[in-house]
């Protein structure tokens, strides 16, 4: 006896959509580490890497650009509305035999795009409303570390709720930025308020829910914080014999102070 399977698809439009794809800019490291795709409403998971495709100029289609494990990977925020895209490690680090093999997945120059196909179902299996896609193009590699000498910090004005500002020289990690970075009064207290990420993730700006006093306070950093290459205040992501200013600083946290005017 022949059985035939039919699927029904759920009742109602497609809703959900692409909000986001970071890092922001339109240029990127050669040796990029991450990207992130951000949904408006959670998604499907255990298949995204059918309906994520990376392709070169040209059309032609990337092969195994990033890590999955062979499908198994797939790394997603608690709310399942965030996927983290891992370019493939062995691919970017120069002492691993992908890279001696594949070679790095971006090359220097050339243009790319990343198309998340409408297709893919979210939690409630639906499509998306539209496909998304993020062009690019790669520039140099990134062998640097992050040094927050570099960082240009506004202070804010005492007695207002104005924001501190800071700014870098590259764009940085944006997930982690969001993380990573927080202020904090002269008795270690952790000062509430709301920061806001722009400028293609080379600025960040935090606003207090209570007005600045005239004291002394502190931007810490965890040197956790990576720049797009996945570099960070401590060592580089890719190190290499006889590299040089492989290494930073050694705390968990720099601190930088500062008082509003």
């Amino acid at each position: 006896m022949a059985v035939t399977w039919r699927y029904d698809p759920p009742a109602g439009s497609p809703s959900t959509v692409v909000a986001a794809i970071y890092p922001t800019t339109d240029v990127v490291p050669m040796n990029l580490l991450r990207m992130y795709v951000e949904f408006s409403a959670p998604m499907s998971s255990s298949h995204a890497y059918d309906f994520v495709k990376l392709y070169a100029e040209g059309d032609s289609l990337v092969e195994e650009p990033f890590f999955t494990a062979g499908g198994m990977v797939e790394l997603w925020d608690p709310d399942h509305t965030r996927l983290t895209i891992l370019f493939d490690p062995g691919r970017i680090k120069r002492d691993l035999r992908p890279h001696e093999e594949m070679g790095l997945p971006l090359r220097t120059g050339k243009h790319y795009r990343l198309v998340i196909d409408s297709t893919w179902p979210d939690a409630a299996g639906r499509g998306l409303v539209r496909s998304f896609t993020k062009q690019f193009r790669v520039g140099l590699q990134d062998r640097a570390l992050i040094r927050t000498a570099t960082w240009r910090v506004t202070q804010p004005r005492a007695g207002t709720t104005d924001s501190l500002v800071v700014t870098f020289p590259e764009p940085l990690d944006r997930a982690l930025l969001a993380r990573l970075v927080s202020v904090h009064d002269s008795a270690g207290a952790r000062i509430d308020g709301v920061s806001v990420i722009t400028d293609h993730e080379t600025r960040w700006a935090f606003a207090p829910r209570q007005p600045w006093a005239r004291a002394a306070y502190a931007l810490l950093v965890d040197t956790e914080l990576e720049d797009l290459a996945g570099n960070n205040l401590k060592k580089l992501f890719d190190v290499a014999p006889g590299d040089s200013a492989a290494t930073g600083v050694s705390a968990s946290v720099v601190r930088l102070a500062f008082q509003p005017r």
